[in-house]
């Protein structure tokens, strides 16, 4: 038998895989649920109202925003531009207000699926990383592995194809999984809601977001493979994870708070993180207003550049290691 379709039977045939399928499904249905019980169809009254807060909020906006502006002036009273030190005064352009932003009870697709996209690229990081996990750590820990070895004993062709296939296998899910999601959610909001304003770089934005969450979710996956290889077990991929999170994000985060050690976001992975997802993370404002910013392709670099190392030294753990 080939080995890919050995490998491509094995990871869909796990008890575990199919677990985390149905509780994906699961929490998926259950925010559908959530957004269906708390949308309705705009009444005509519903848009006059949004109209009208709209309309206020551009005018609030109009003034800090002109008030930004005159704070940058060199000649700007003190008081103005303590106010708005450091601000970016595009963040009151007013033409970023938009009436269905103002619709109460209404879900607004083009609003709010940003948020849900930032969901579910969470949901698939997370999915991939425990079923990456499970699939080599429970053979190894079991010792099921080392039959396959009897049958196919060069372990650096096991070791890439199983991960070739696990990352080909989830690839394919998290594409159809991720146009379920958004099509569920705009039927809901032509039908139950309001779909928005789709024009101009909506689409374009959204299928990139998209994207970069699908690309997390492989990233994760081949990190949480790499980390059970070297560990020769699933537990150690979830301990490495809570622990870094716990010890260092959390709190190596409060540390620095503390000793005012500002700014230390680019010690943190989870800032290039938000840097590839967002596409730009900026984290420190200067006194011109100016900014220090990671860019989307920083972050890509440190993701990919650690999944690499960690996928590298599985493969030297693996290959080198005595698995009886």
């Amino acid at each position: 038998m080939n080995l890919a379709k050995a490998e491509l039977n094995r990871l869909m045939s796990r008890r575990f895989v199919k677990l985390l399928v149905v509780v994906l499904f699961a929490v998926f249905g259950l925010t559908v649920a959530v957004v269906m019980i708390d949308s309705s169809r705009p009444s005509d009254q519903a848009w006059a109202e949004a109209r009208q807060m709209a309309a206020e909020a551009r005018a609030d906006r109009t003034r800090e925003h002109e008030r930004c502006l005159t704070s940058k002036d060199p000649g700007a009273p003190q008081d103005l531009y303590d106010q708005y030190y450091g601000a970016d005064c595009t963040a009151y352009d007013p033409a970023d207000v938009k009436d269905e932003q103002y619709l109460s009870g209404v879900f607004v697709f083009s609003d709010e699926i940003t948020g849900l996209a930032y969901m579910l690229a969470a949901y698939l990081a997370f999915f991939g990383f425990l079923i990456a996990a499970s699939f080599i750590g429970a053979e190894l820990s079991s010792g099921g592995l080392i039959n396959l070895l009897l049958w196919r004993p060069q372990r650096g062709t096991v070791y890439g194809t199983k991960l070739g296939v696990l990352l080909g296998g989830l690839a394919v899910f998290n594409l159809g999984f991720t146009v379920l999601y958004v099509g569920v959610f705009w039927v809901l909001a032509a039908t139950t809601g309001w779909t928005g304003n789709l024009g101009g770089d909506f689409w374009p934005d959204l299928i990139g977001l998209s994207l970069r969450g699908f690309v997390l979710a492989l990233v994760t996956a081949a990190c949480a493979y790499a980390i059970a290889t070297i560990g020769r077990h699933t537990a150690a991929a979830l301990g490495v994870l809570i622990g870094y999170v716990i010890a260092w994000e959390l709190g190596a985060r409060l540390v620095f708070y503390m000793i005012n050690l500002e700014p230390s976001d680019p010690l943190f992975l989870s800032t290039y993180v938000a840097a590839w997802v967002n596409g730009g993370y900026r984290y420190w404002g200067n006194y011109d207003g100016s900014a220090l910013v990671i860019d989307a392709g920083t972050g890509a670099a440190v993701l990919l550049g650690l999944a690499a190392l960690l996928v590298g030294g599985g493969y030297l753990s693996f290959h080198r290691r005595d698995l009886t």
